[in-house]
């Protein structure tokens, strides 16, 4: 009886320090000292497909800036910045005054005011 407990410690012994030493912790899958491969699967060393020699990529152009509501023609329809649903269509009906089509509120409006078109 003795030996069987003795010999089934010492298996649970052995057969936990192996188990143990088995599993890798999250850390060791993605070391910080191992970067990822290149995309397109280049190895290491590989010349880049389009030429380049590590020169920085070109910096995308800057957007359009806003129209403001000086450059809305007469009787167009317009949309304020604030209203992203497009919810209230407003109608230039001069250079500075503007109407709101669902409840018809006239309003003046600045001409450096961004807008939606």
């Amino acid at each position: 009886m003795k030996a069987s407990v003795v010999a089934i410690g010492l298996a649970v012994a052995l057969f936990g320090t192996w188990a143990h030493a088995q599993v890798k912790g999250p850390r060791s899958y993605l070391p910080k000292n191992n970067p990822a491969s290149p995309a397109g699967g280049a190895g290491a060393g590989a010349a880049p497909a389009n030429g380049a020699t590590g020169a920085a990529p070109a910096k995308p152009a800057p957007p359009p800036p806003l129209p403001k509501f000086k450059d809305v023609g007469l009787n167009s329809q317009f949309f304020f910045l604030s209203d992203t649903n497009h919810e209230y269509p407003w109608v230039k009906i001069s250079t500075s005054s503007a109407t709101n089509t669902k409840n018809g509120v006239v309003r003046p409006i600045n001409a450096e005011t961004p807008i939606q078109k």
